[in-house]
């Protein structure tokens, strides 16, 4: 009987099936939690680094010190989830006197953004079975038109974030186009990551396919959060008191690395030959 309703089930259901549990198993065998706790940690370390070296550079430019504020607003409360504006508020000061830094504190900050995409790159090369990494020079200038795409891009959707703000009566409206512009953003870093991160060339349509179920997936493990949040707020409070936003940042944190990485391993068992010969054919 288990035999006929097996032979009922499509083949392409199946197939994806079997495809989801070959990668998960791969996953695991390549210590991908142990990668994801690594991946996490340093990705810690250098948040702070990394916001308070976009603040610096987004003050250089010509926008009003009210445009640059609302456009932080924004992005740390439609990425991070929480309660209020309680990671905002953690983050407002470093921004409010990231003008002060002195060149040599900026060059660490930029040291420390850099070191962070590095890190990145090196988790996913492993996901890869890839040891050697970019001549130093490569990666420079892989990573900097990163930046600088990602930059253009943040504060373009930030602006247009302000306009529907400005426009746009309807609050739910308001919100949709806003999540809408927040998850393009996530979609282009999962794209970066996947397209131009790891060490050998990737085909597009792969790269595209594993953005969309990344993203998609980011967008779920979000909901989730910002649920959880909202029901439990009073019981988080009670366990965690005035550092309520910390574990679930942390928490947070983890699982996006988790979602980078657990995506790399199903791209590079989509750019595999056997996927092409076993799954395809």
């Amino acid at each position: 009987m288990f035999y006929r309703l097996i032979r009922k089930i499509p083949k392409s259901l199946y197939w994806g099936f079997s495809f989801l549990y070959r990668t998960i198993k791969i996953f695991f065998n390549a210590h991908g939690i142990i990668l994801s706790n690594s991946l996490a940690f340093s990705l810690i370390l250098s948040f702070v680094p990394f916001v308070v070296a976009i603040a610096i550079l987004s003050s250089k430019l010509p926008l009003s010190s009210d445009v640059v504020r609302n456009i932080e607003y924004f992005y740390f409360n439609k990425f991070i989830p929480q309660s209020g504006q309680a990671v905002y508020s953690q983050f407002k000061f470093s921004f409010a006197n990231s003008h002060q830094l002195s060149w040599l504190g900026t060059i660490s900050l930029v040291i420390s953004s850099y070191s962070m995409m590095f890190t990145t790159e090196q988790h996913i090369n492993m996901m890869f079975r890839i040891t050697k990494s970019r001549k130093f020079w490569k990666l420079i200038l892989n990573h900097s038109l990163i930046l600088i795409c990602g930059f253009l891009l943040i504060y373009q959707f930030g602006l247009l974030s302000n306009l529907v703000e400005q426009y746009i009566s309807g609050q739910d409206l308001r919100y949709f186009i806003n999540m809408s512009f927040a998850h393009c953003f996530t979609a282009f870093v999962f794209f970066c990551c996947y397209k131009f991160m790891p060490k050998r060339k990737i085909n597009w349509k792969n790269a595209l396919i594993c953005t969309f179920l990344a993203t998609t997936s980011f967008i779920f493990v979000q909901g989730y959060f910002i649920l959880s949040i909202q029901h439990f707020r009073n019981e988080y409070y009670l366990l965690y008191g005035s550092l309520v936003m910390l574990p679930i940042f942390l928490l947070w944190v983890y699982c996006e690395v988790f979602i980078i990485l657990f995506f790399a391993q199903m791209l590079h068992s989509l750019e595999s030959p056997n996927f092409r010969t076993k799954f395809v054919k």
